[in-house]
């Protein structure tokens, strides 16, 4: 329900919302049983292969919004019967991935593009270091394979309704081409 503020002035009356009005931060979607500080703390340890410690404050920053995509996702696919599959278009550093490994049963395909030659077209595997969950003193690894192509120029090497559900995240601040 909104809430309203009456503002007078010489001119008129009007009515405007007030910050209170709407739900700036709605509640985080966490899964059973599990606390926030319990998820960002595991979500926190998720390391990429050399990749700077300075990661850890991207998931500082944005560690509310992976889960807000998790709840999106899980609402989704939750009560629909059979096995999901989806796609994580921009899945590194792999936050929101890890995620939802751990608390969906959607089967996920992953795709990344790293600008400039180093890396192939095709597939790669990259090595991801994470606790195992509720249990940070099990350090542990997964590799994971991911499509790598540039979104903007290369044809999509996936069959077109072959999946449940994609996901386009980590990806429009590295867009290069203007739509328009």
């Amino acid at each position: 329900m909104f809430q309203w503020k009456q503002l007078n002035s010489a001119d008129e009356s009007r009515k405007i919302y007030s910050l209170d009005s709407f739900p700036l931060r709605p509640a985080l979607p966490l899964p059973d049983g599990v606390t926030r500080d319990e998820l960002f703390n595991w979500v926190r340890a998720v390391r990429v292969a050399d990749a700077p410690d300075s990661i850890s404050q991207y998931c500082d920053q944005d560690f509310e919004r992976f889960v807000h995509t998790l709840g999106l996702v899980q609402h989704a696919t939750g009560k629909s019967a059979g096995l999901k599959t989806g796609l994580e278009l921009g899945a590194n550093p792999y936050f929101t991935t890890m995620l939802l490994r751990e608390f969906t049963s959607v089967e996920w395909r992953l795709a990344n593009y790293y600008f400039g030659p180093h890396l192939p077209t095709g597939e790669v595997t990259q090595r991801v270091f994470l606790d195992q969950f509720r249990h940070p003193e099990l350090r542990t690894h997964v590799d994971l394979t991911f499509s790598h192509f540039n979104i903007e120029k290369d044809t999509y090497p996936f069959e077109v309704s072959s999946f449940d559900i994609v996901l386009f995240c980590e990806i429009t601040e590295h867009l290069l081409n203007d739509p328009c």
